[in-house]
């Protein structure tokens, strides 16, 4: 059985998001995500992020308590304040 990593879509143009075991692709048309630019009402467990972002707005991710990988672009330059307040579980950042 391949390994999430062999399968992994194209991040030059999506994001990566799991959610309860599941992978979902999230197209992105912009270099900045935000929180707006989650998926809202799931929980999300781990999220490898489209090489096209470049910066993480405030807030973003805060207090998703179940995040516990995140994988960041190669062009992120900027994280914005508490983006990552709250998340508890998180155990490997990449």
């Amino acid at each position: 059985m391949p390994s999430f990593n062999d399968t992994r879509p194209n991040r030059d143009t999506a994001n990566v998001v799991v959610i309860r075991g599941e992978h979902l692709e999230d197209e992105v048309d912009d270099t900045i995500i935000s929180s707006g630019n989650l998926p809202r009402g799931r929980i999300i467990e781990e999220f490898y992020m489209c090489h096209r972002i470049e910066e993480i707005a405030d807030d973003t991710f805060a207090y998703e308590s179940n995040l516990t990988i995140i994988e960041f672009s190669p062009n992120l330059r900027v994280i914005g304040d508490n983006a990552f307040q709250g998340c508890v579980s998180l155990r490997e950042v990449n």
